[in-house]
């Protein structure tokens, strides 16, 4: 692991996401690079499956994946925290430890 990141949030565009039984404490997290992206360009979605649960939010994070899935290098992750009862559950109802591998 070249780099670990704990607890980072990421943007949950549709709520009903957090009533998927996949969407789970310890459900491992894969991302994939939307240049379609109409809001973002450089949009990276978090996904289980193939399916998108959300979003890197813009920043260093959402530039790292980026270069690392652009060369080729792992980008994973795993929820740690699943919090339906937030009041803004788009901004922090899904947390995931972030890794970087070379």
């Amino acid at each position: 692991i070249a780099y670990h990141y704990s607890n980072v949030g990421i943007y949950v565009p549709f709520v009903d996401v957090l009533e998927r039984p996949d969407v789970v404490p310890g459900a491992i997290v894969t991302f994939r690079q939307e240049p379609e992206n109409r809001f973002d360009n450089r949009a990276v979605a978090v996904v289980i499956g193939r399916k998108r649960i959300g979003y890197l939010y813009r920043g260093k994070l959402q530039d790292m994946a980026n270069d690392w899935i652009e060369r080729g290098d792992t980008v994973s992750g795993r929820i740690v925290r699943v919090s339906p009862d937030v009041s803004d559950a788009r901004k922090n109802a899904i947390k995931i430890d972030l890794y970087f591998y070379e």
